[in-house]
């Protein structure tokens, strides 16, 4: 802003610029003059209240702003390794945001790095910035450490190893990742976040972020994943099988049933609705008769999902002669479990 400082109430002034006279460009004691990009001439003329004029100039210099330092980099510029960082023009009064006055400095960590010059004759400045970009964090590698749990598999059985997420805020950016498994690159689980089924063996992962270039290494795991999918047979084992008919019930083959033999010739007049049945025993049943079998088997380890080798003992069905028969034969069927 402009300043008339002699103007008094009953004097007017006028304002114009580069000596050039006419109309006005502003009256009045004040001029609020725009922002200027080159050096200008003021020119203000003052008048009294008699006519009486008087003139005064005044220059204003605009100084051009320095061009911006140049510096050298690497083509990469990702943290972890020393990184030199030199300006190559101008080639004096430069000052770091570090606090170094130098031409070059070397650094290691990530940030932003800005350069200044000085213009000794003006005092203008002008600044440029390198940015030392962060690698991708590979210290949560793998989601699952060591020994993976039972109780943490997948609804389907199977387990999952997962590859740490990208950062969040200035950052942010989604990673390439690359799977390695014993030593050997796995292409079909590229950029895939999650290693599914996993098994028991080494993992590691190299993250690239895409827009930087910068990648990271990961430590190399021994996962260990426990065979869940069978229980403890030595301390699992069947519960109750039982066999039952509509008319009556099985008799045991062997004798181990305690009925006599005119029992067994005579018709059951009230029989059992079942039969509890012996794992690996044998059994003699009617024909044209309808049986059921129910069984079940109690696991010791109630974190074993449903997916269960069961031991062997289930029945067999054994026909003791050809099954042609009319409505006058009687057959004999033998099961053993």
């Amino acid at each position: 802003m402009l300043n008339s400082v002699n103007h008094l109430p009953y004097f007017t002034s006028d304002w114009y610029q580069n000596n050039v006279y006419g109309a006005p460009l502003q009256s009045g004691q004040y001029w609020n003059i725009p922002t200027l990009s080159t050096t200008t001439v003021f020119n203000l003329v003052l008048t009294n209240q008699y006519g009486c004029k008087d003139t005064c100039t005044m220059t204003v210099y605009v100084n051009p702003i320095p061009a911006q330092p140049i510096i050298a980099t690497p083509s990469l510029l990702c943290e972890g390794v020393p990184i030199t960082l030199t300006v190559t023009n101008p080639t004096s009064n430069i000052t770091w945001n570090t606090g170094a006055n130098t031409l070059s400095i070397t650094v290691v960590a990530a940030g932003a790095y800005t350069a200044t010059y000085t213009d000794p004759a003006t005092g203008c400045q002008s600044s440029q910035t390198v940015t030392i970009h962060p690698r991708p964090s590979t210290q949560l590698f793998p989601h699952f450490c060591d020994s993976i749990k039972c109780t943490c598999r997948n609804p389907d059985g199977s387990f999952t190893v997962y590859a740490p997420k990208p950062l969040v805020g200035f950052f942010a950016s989604t990673y390439n990742i690359a799977w390695y498994y014993n030593g050997n690159l796995m292409p079909g689980y590229a950029n895939n976040p999650a290693y599914n089924p996993a098994q028991t063996g080494s993992y590691y992962v190299i993250l690239t972020d895409p827009v930087t270039g910068c990648k990271d290494t990961s430590n190399t795991y021994a996962v260990v994943v426990p065979p869940c999918d069978t229980c403890d047979c030595k301390e699992s084992h069947w519960g109750e099988i039982s066999l039952s008919e509509g008319t009556g019930a099985a008799k045991l083959a062997n004798g181990n049933n305690k009925t006599n033999a005119k029992e067994k010739n005579s018709k059951v007049a009230n029989p059992l609705p079942n039969t509890v049945l012996d794992c690996k025993g044998v059994y003699t049943i009617k024909c044209n008769q309808p049986y059921t079998i129910n069984a079940n088997y109690i696991c010791k380890d109630t974190s074993c999902p449903s997916k269960v080798t069961y031991p062997y003992c289930y029945p067999i069905i054994q026909y003791k002669q050809a099954m042609y028969h009319t409505a006058l034969h009687q057959h004999k069927v033998v099961i053993m479990l």
